[in-house]
């Protein structure tokens, strides 16, 4: 099985228009932002066959004095039709799930901020991959993922033109019973994930379109990615993926507000000083 990685840097350069871009993927400073990237990829290296890197030419620019253990890159984000018509929309997945309908054979697709420590082969013979469920609510106490859907339906007229979200809403049934963490997702079966990606694609686009990708308070490009992809897979027969919350294989994902949190990135940096030396002494000589 191999791993894959995806960047767009559009969205980032948005936020952090500064000479190096200042803490892209929401990261305290630079040097963890690089360091991340190090510590998963490497880590990567060491447990699948081979690792590919879906991205546009910033993104190498910026990975390629590192020396990262890439097995191939996939330029193919400069003048996507689809991320030139997203730019704005504040879907920063799109990437991600434009490198899930791409694929062939059996991978799974590795956040820069999510580090493999143990050996994955359990997961090299399930259908589905996911990290984790994620049951998330806001700070009213109201389902993280039904927001977007309750934006989506008024968008909509409660009557959606696409049809697995049409086929969804008729069995009476929430996105947030079917969302989970992407830190590391994909699986062996490919065609089936690759028809959901490209159906969260449709989703967004149309979206796009009706300008609601942008709802204050709404984790609107969370809904496309995490809770329209398991929607359609949940519709294929794929109902139950493999998670990995609570099994054997070791691993850390940094999520939301840990990555500005100093101390967490000091010791992701510790961490890459320990398990990858030289790598490390590659990361302070390109900062320097």
């Amino acid at each position: 099985m191999k791993a894959i990685f995806s960047n767009w840097m559009v969205p980032t350069k948005q936020k952090h228009n500064t000479k190096k871009i200042g803490a892209p993927g929401g990261f305290v400073d630079y040097k963890s932002y690089l360091a991340s990237w190090i510590l998963s990829v490497e880590q990567a290296k060491k447990y699948f066959s081979s690792v590919e890197l879906y991205c546009d030419t910033p993104t190498k620019e910026i990975l390629d004095p590192l020396n990262l253990s890439i097995d191939k890159y996939h330029v193919i984000f400069d003048d996507h039709p689809i991320l030139k018509k997203w730019e704005n929309s504040d879907l920063w997945a799109a990437s991600k799930m434009i490198a899930y309908s791409l694929q062939t054979e059996p991978y799974v697709h590795l956040d820069y901020d999510f580090y493999i420590f143990s050996d994955p082969r359990e997961i090299f013979d399930k259908d589905v991959v996911v990290l984790y469920p994620e049951r998330g609510y806001n700070e009213n106490n109201h389902p993280y993922y039904n927001i977007p859907w309750e934006v989506y339906l008024k968008a909509c007229d409660n009557n959606p033109p696409h049809k697995c979200l049409n086929d969804f809403k008729l069995l009476n049934l929430n996105p947030d019973q079917f969302s989970y963490n992407f830190g590391i997702f994909g699986g062996t079966a490919v065609d089936a994930i690759a028809k959901a990606a490209l159906d969260a694609i449709e989703v967004g686009d149309w979206s796009v379109d009706k300008e609601i990708t942008h709802v204050k308070g709404v984790s609107y490009q969370v809904f496309i990615e995490q809770g329209v992809i398991p929607i359609s897979l949940y519709l294929q027969g794929y109902k139950n993926p493999f998670h990995l919350r609570g099994g054997p294989i070791k691993w850390t994902h940094l999520v939301g507000g840990q990555k500005a949190n100093k101390d967490i990135c000091n010791k992701m940096i510790k961490r890459l000083q320990i398990n990858h030396p030289n790598k490390y002494c590659d990361l302070l000589e390109y900062i320097k």
